[in-house]
């Protein structure tokens, strides 16, 4: 009985033994990987980013297809449609005031902020924090026109969000009317 209790108590030593060996041999492998290069991490986040916007601008695409939208773009990527024109020449120019009436929502359809709600906004072009998109679309207009514009993530909130209703990395549709500008 002894000689059995001294067997199964030896088997389990060498189990273990062996258990843990192969848990450093393992351990010692990871270990021993090289790190990412500051150029590997940079071409792996440049790859992910590329990918994303591809994907960001297939979604965008949807939408103005899905939603039966004729959209012109400009350079930096804003899509917009002015729907409601005037024969007003005067558009708004760094450093101007301008007030607007507004909706936005995100490519889903939740809808965010909206001048019925929250009042005007005046915003203070290419002089405040509003989203870089929409101070550009605001000098597409003139008074009195409405547009619709499509804000890529970059050029909206970006990667945080606006920590209250836009998340991270979103796309914001506006619906705009310019009011005023001063």
């Amino acid at each position: 009985m002894k000689i059995k209790g001294n067997i199964l108590l030896y088997s389990i030593v060498l189990i273990t033994l062996h258990s843990c060996s192969s848990c450093n041999t393992n351990k010692s492998t990871t270990e021993t990987k090289e790190p990412l290069t500051r150029k590997e991490r940079t071409d792996q986040l440049i790859e992910y980013n590329k990918a994303f916007l591809k994907n960001e601008r297939k979604a965008i695409n949807r939408y103005i297809v899905d939603n039966e939208l004729t959209m012109d773009s400009t350079g930096s990527g804003l899509r917009y449609h002015i729907y409601e024109t005037n024969d007003n020449k005067t558009v708004p120019v760094e450093g101007n005031w301008v007030k607007i009436k507004y909706s936005s929502e995100l490519l889903d359809g939740t809808k965010l902020y909206s001048s019925d709600i929250d009042g005007v906004k005046q915003i203070h072009i290419n002089k405040d924090n509003t989203e870089v998109g929409l101070h550009e679309g605001l000098q597409l207009l003139s008074i009195g026109e409405k547009a619709k514009f499509i804000l890529p993530s970059h050029l909206a909130f970006g990667v945080h969000g606006d920590n209250n209703k836009v998340p991270s990395r979103a796309v914001i549709v506006y619906n705009v009317e310019l009011v005023e500008i001063n």
